[in-house]
């Protein structure tokens, strides 16, 4: 049986431990694809084609858990996909609302240095999730991040856009990305 404190703990901890950078480099492109997860069970659109990779985070039982991250970054401006799915129990032992929101102040603490400015629940295909918008400093210069956290069959995803404060081709972009997010395979 998971206890409370551990539970927020790992979700906090998973948050803080979001992978979604800005490079200087520029992988520019403006054509937006479809992307789909067969592992995830998720689809999602893209302005371009994600590079795929597995993080190990630590656990709480002092086992690997894998993050699966489909991340695409174009230099002024990054889009990530990620889901970690935690094995055993289903039961959450505090309100998922509560832990996802934790989960998202880490987020935006690790990659921007800063606040959650809108954070709201919501939901995809049913499944609980948070969005939220936040602003913050990236490499000095002033950031903004955009997002939401979506729990279900023990599996936490995370859907992020961030770039750098560029105005409204920015958020429409984050705005389209995210609208697009879709679960294809939920139990």
């Amino acid at each position: 049986m998971i206890t409370k404190q551990p539970a927020l703990t790992t979700l906090t901890l998973l948050g803080g431990m979001t992978v979604l950078t800005v490079s200087a480099c520029s992988s520019f492109t403006t054509s937006w694809q479809d992307y789909s997860s067969t592992a995830g069970k998720y689809s999602i659109s893209m302005p371009g084609v994600p590079k795929e990779e597995t993080k190990q985070l630590p656990g709480l039982t002092g086992k690997q858990l894998d993050m699966e991250v489909a991340q695409l970054d174009l230099g002024k401006e990054a889009f990530m996909v990620a889901f970690i799915q935690f094995p055993g129990d289903k039961k959450l032992p505090v309100p998922i609302q509560t832990l996802m929101s934790s989960a998202i102040k880490g987020a935006v603490t690790s990659s921007i240095k800063g606040k959650v400015s809108d954070e709201k629940e919501t939901e995809v295909n049913g499944v609980s999730c948070r969005e939220f918008k936040a602003t913050g400093k990236y490499k000095s210069k002033d950031a903004s991040m955009a997002g939401k956290f979506c729990f279900s069959d023990n599996r936490l995803y995370q859907v992020l856009a961030m770039g750098e404060n560029t105005g409204k081709p920015f958020d429409e972009k984050a705005t389209q990305f995210l609208t697009s997010f879709k679960l294809t395979n939920k139990s």
